[in-house]
């Protein structure tokens, strides 16, 4: 799984020219799906939002929050995806923002990558 990971990486890298985000999804979806591991949920709805496939990438973010509700970026990024909703979802994104405090998130900065 690690490898997959890695390979996802490299493809996403936009100076490695291995394909993109659309090819690093292969390989993080084939990572996720292996294990129940949280940080190839998260890489792969890192890579939804990348792509604009918001609804995906709120599904995987829900698996990372089942498996390790403690994931302070995943609740900024839940926060994010509730502010891009249509129509917007205000009181989510509120309460994603307070979980992703209260579980030590590094900074304000992460909320806006």
């Amino acid at each position: 799984m690690r490898l997959l990971l890695d390979v996802g990486d490299l493809c996403a890298d936009e100076n490695s020219g291995l394909g993109g985000q659309a090819r690093a999804q292969e390989f993080y979806r084939k990572a996720a799906t292996l294990g129940a591991c949280p940080g190839a949920w998260f890489r792969l709805g890192k890579n939804c939002v990348e792509l604009g496939q918001f609804i995906e990438a709120e599904d995987a973010f829900a698996k990372v929050t089942a498996m390790d509700n403690t994931h302070a970026l995943v609740w900024a990024e839940l926060a994010k995806l509730s502010l891009l909703a249509d129509p917007v979802r205000l009181g989510d994104a509120r309460q994603y923002v307070q979980q992703a405090f209260e579980y030590q998130i590094a900074s304000r900065d992460a909320l806006l990558e």
